[in-house]
């Protein structure tokens, strides 16, 4: 797949981009604010988001909001260290498709990477 890497932290947004290269996946843009993930997917028209909810300029919550005003279509994993109930069900109603707590290591990457294309989880 080819994926948009979101995230305000430069040493994740790597370590993402490290993890996902080695299971075969294509990054091709990473941004650390909401206004440069919005432009990075209007340009790069990625086949999956990994977001952040804690972006410096708008919240991610509002970047998914966009995203999926931008593009319904807009296939989104929410990767966040905030987690809370009210959270989850607010980016599953806006159509995340899955929600990953950090700290995440490669086995929870790969088991949401696997539910999105739509394979078992090893």
């Amino acid at each position: 797949m080819r994926i948009l890497v979101v995230d305000d932290s430069e040493p994740v947004r790597e370590m993402l981009r490290m993890v996902l290269r080695s299971l075969g996946h294509e990054v091709v843009a990473a941004a650390g604010t909401g206004e440069e993930a919005l432009a990075a997917y209007a340009q790069a028209h990625p086949d999956l988001v990994t977001l952040d909810i804690s972006l410096p300029d708008i919240s991610g919550v509002e970047v998914l909001r966009r995203l999926r005003a931008l593009d319904p279509k807009a296939r989104v994993i929410v990767i966040t260290g905030n987690n809370s109930a009210v959270l989850a069900e607010q980016v599953r109603s806006l159509g995340a498709l899955h929600l990953i707590e950090k700290p995440c290591g490669p086995a929870e990457l790969m088991k949401a990477l696997a539910l999105v294309e739509g394979e078992p989880p090893a």
